[in-house]
């Protein structure tokens, strides 16, 4: 199970009306990816997303929640010597 004691996003601006939206739609999606094993991080921070024209917030969030998981599964593969579910 994800568990996250804070979850920040930094959107451009423009994008303020749709911010909640995409912060319930990010934390949807991580919630329906595995989680990689056991792993504690004190931040991640992810580089900037290249987002498309007309992107729907789904769109948006399944970006984001796509590169949080591969950011963390890496991380966690780093910490225990291998790979994960996310990460072979």
């Amino acid at each position: 199970m994800w568990s996250f004691d804070q979850l920040r996003l930094v959107l451009p601006a423009g994008f303020e009306h749709r911010a909640a939206g995409i912060a319930r739609r990010v934390a949807e999606e991580l919630a329906e990816m595995p989680a990689p094993g056991d792993v504690s991080l004190r931040s991640l921070s992810l580089p900037p997303i290249e987002i498309r024209t007309g992107a729907t917030d789904r769109q948006i969030a399944s970006q984001i929640a796509g590169r949080i998981a591969r950011s963390i599964a890496g991380a966690a593969s780093a910490v225990h010597g291998g790979s994960s579910a996310l990460n072979p």
